[in-house]
């Protein structure tokens, strides 16, 4: 794997962890006593920090390192869960997920001080308690990375009775070469060191001789280490460390600026002391130094005193992260799929066998075969595609809280199905729809507590997301309990804007049709957050790009309740081919219900009815829909499909069959053609268009529509 590589699936654990993290943090806030809840946040932020650090995220590393220890404390049960923790923690996730995709190099100084200000509310938290980190002042200041922490009263560990000021010091420190044999441990010296503050040391090699040299000691010490360390001890407290050894070894401590920096910060002064002129004056070499310091102080401040941007508006706060491109996959289906592929190869010597021995009996049963493993191949293939729907649940409970609390309301939000699955790919392109549906049931549909109240209501609204199968299909459904869509406002709003003729006689569904309609809103000022209808056209569109349909149920003072039907998978699907002249279409199987046939006397009309079941339905026929050149059969197949819930015929030449159709798009040049949902390719090579089938239908009424007033006219 590539560093590129490792780096991706670093991004993608992380992401999931962070997912994971928000459900926790939304189950503390329901229960501020789960102790597996509060074991989750700390082991997702131990986990992301330690990724961090392994994959070059030092700024995500040295962020969630005093996070972690905070829950740390929480699990302990040595501080509470509160809703200061919770808030400070969902925006730190918030704030861990733009770290993970910044571009190589360090992060922009908005997300530092983003970090600073956020780090400020947990080091408030710890202070409560009188704890800077876990095991003390001391312990903390080994976290080189990490700032000087915060003490009960307030100020930080620099205003220890026996601290100072925070100072710069370079250390120059050249062990003696027998230091080992007097019992000295050169990495105990630089633990003391850490111990005093973040420090970062180089090491020079130059003098250390090489393996077969005569004069090479394997029990001596040749390298020569400058150390830039900040402290608030003062300088006799480094020299403290090196007390038992001075004598022996060269050491300088030279004070340079007061001033504090973070561990990471000094990394950046390491090429100074590798590029240091041999035998320059240590005065000399300190006054260079001491200028880069000074200017990264400034710059330090400067950060700080800019601040960080405003907070987001709700409408604003949204997870911007790109989807993850990979998926867990249960190893149980990949060693189902990899039995399979070893059947098809046996299968593949099979029809070699056949076909050279000419053996057509043979090579029919291989064709038998051959059907069935490719059946339950494309099953196979499509389960490792599917996700339950519940994935996605979390961020939808995320954005009712933080929503409603924006808005004044208060809202629960309710996940119901959340087993059911769906193509991964599906449940990407929903998951904006869905966002866009419940904002609006929240500004609009869900009222304040006061007005909820004088209703009759709970003062806390309620909104359900539930998700199920029916049929070959998914249908997801948000309802509100909200004060609902008033019908008449709505045929207001279309005749003023001419949508609608003010004598018109139309139905309430197609009433609630028209919220769809570009621009379309009841609402007399439009909120920042969304408009009863508006982009509710957008919604419309994403969805039927999925093959997929919206429909609005409403009961005014009571609530509404969207329906949303989609296909399980976008890759392929079940149909039936039917031709019409020269031309293949498929009907997919979710919408068809029968056939039948009728014979013709005559030439037969574009849109008529025929009997079905003693009831009579509308019937389109393709050949005229689609002005197909060629004779018309005396003979015509029918096929009853269902859209829209409504039952119509379809008139076609022949049916040719069942067919599994994998889909294809259609070029861009071909985009207006709404009612097709893609093409596949057929046995032969020869191409089949993918009927749209709700699309289709309507198509066909608006032009029977536009004939029948054309015809009233004249």
């Amino acid at each position: 794997m590539t560093m590129d590589q490792a780096v991706s699936t670093y991004r993608d654990e992380a992401l999931e962890l962070l997912a994971e993290l928000e459900r926790a943090i939304l189950d503390l806030e329901a229960n501020p006593l789960d102790k597996e809840r509060m074991a989750a946040c700390f082991r997702a932020m131990h986990t992301i920090k330690g990724g961090g650090a392994m994959f070059g995220f030092e700024e995500i590393s040295r962020f969630t390192h005093e996070i972690e220890t905070t829950f740390d404390m929480v699990r302990n049960g040595k501080l509470a869960v509160t809703p200061q923790l919770l808030n400070a923690t969902l925006a730190a996730g918030d704030h861990i997920k733009a770290l993970l995709f910044v571009a190589e190099g360090p992060p922009p100084d908005d997300l530092l001080a983003r970090s600073e200000e956020l780090l400020t509310v947990y080091r408030q938290m710890l202070a409560e308690i009188g704890m800077a980190a876990p095991g003390g002042p001391k312990a903390a200041a080994k976290a080189t990375d990490a700032p000087l922490p915060t003490m009960p009263d307030g100020t930080d560990a620099c205003d220890l009775p026996d601290a100072g000021p925070p100072v710069m010091y370079w250390v120059h420190f050249a062990p003696a070469a027998d230091l080992l044999a007097n019992g000295t441990e050169p990495l105990g010296l630089f633990e003391e060191l850490a111990a005093l503050g973040p420090y970062r040391a180089q090491a020079h090699g130059e003098d250390i001789p090489a393996l077969d040299d005569p004069g090479y000691d394997p029990e001596g010490l040749h390298a020569v280490y400058d150390i830039l360390l900040m402290t608030c001890r003062g300088e006799n407290a480094i020299r403290d460390v090196f007390l038992f050894v001075e004598d022996s070894c060269r050491l300088a401590v030279i004070p340079l600026v007061p001033g504090r920096l973070r561990g990471s910060d000094l990394e950046e002064f390491l090429p100074f002391f590798t590029g240091m002129p041999p035998g320059e004056d240590q005065t000399v070499a300190a006054s260079r130094l001491r200028t880069l310091v000074e200017g990264k102080l400034r710059q330090v401040e400067a950060i700080r005193a800019k601040g960080h941007p405003k907070e987001q508006t709700p409408k604003q706060k949204q997870d911007t992260a790109p989807a993850s491109a990979s998926l867990r996959v249960d190893s149980a289906k990949l060693d189902a799929l990899v039995n399979m592929v070893g059947e098809l190869v046996i299968l593949q010597s099979r029809l070699r066998q056949a076909v050279k021995g000419e053996n057509m009996a043979a090579a029919s049963d291989v064709d038998e075969d051959l059907e069935r493993l490719t059946d339950a191949m494309r099953d196979s293939a499509l389960e490792l595609r599917m996700l339950p729907i519940g994935t996605v649940f979390s961020v939808f409970l995320r954005l009712v809280r933080d929503l409603s609390a924006s808005l004044g309301k208060e809202a629960s939000f309710v996940a119901e199905g959340a087993e059911t699955e769906l193509d991964k790919t599906v449940i990407d392109r929903l998951k904006d729809p869905l966002i866009h549906i419940i904002r609006n049931s929240l500004d609009h549909g869900i009222e304040s507590p006061e007005e909820r109240t004088q209703a009759g209501k709970p003062p806390a609204g309620r909104i359900v997301l539930s998700a199920g199968h029916s049929g070959g299909n998914v249908v997801i459904r948000i309802r509100d309990d909200g004060r609902g869509v008033d019908p008449a406002r709505i045929r207001k709003k279309a005749v003023e804007r001419g949508l609608l003729s003010s004598d018109a006689d139309v139905s309430e569904k197609e009433l609630l049709a028209l919220l769809f309609e570009p621009g379309f809103s009841t609402a007399d000022k439009v909120s920042d957050v969304s408009g009863r209808g508006v982009g509710m056209d957008v919604v419309k569109k994403n969805i039927e790009a999925m093959r997929g349909t919206v429909d609005m149920e409403n009961a005014p003072g009571q609530g509404t309740t969207t329906v949303i039907t989609l296909p399980l998978t976008l890759a392929i699907i079940d149909g039936f081919n039917v031709r019409v002249g020269g031309e293949s279409y498929i009907v997919p199987l979710t919408n068809l219900r029968g056939f039948q046939e009728r014979f013709l006397t005559g030439q037969p009309r574009q849109v008529e009815s025929i009997e079905r079941m003693g009831h009579l339905i509308p019937l389109v026929s393709l050949r005229r829909l689609f002005a197909v050149p060629g004779r018309q059969p005396d003979y015509e197949r029918v096929v009853i499909v269902e859209a829209d819930g409504e039952m119509t015929g379809i008139a076609v030449d022949v049916v040719v069959g069942r067919q599994q159709a994998v889909i294809k798009s259609l070029d861009e040049s071909y985009r207006y053609l709404k009612w097709i949902a893609g093409t596949t390719i057929n046995g032969d090579g020869s191409i089949s268009l993918i009927l749209d089938v709700p699309r289709l239908l309507r198509m066909a009424r608006e032009q029977y529509e536009r004939t029948e007033q054309r015809d009233a006219l004249t």
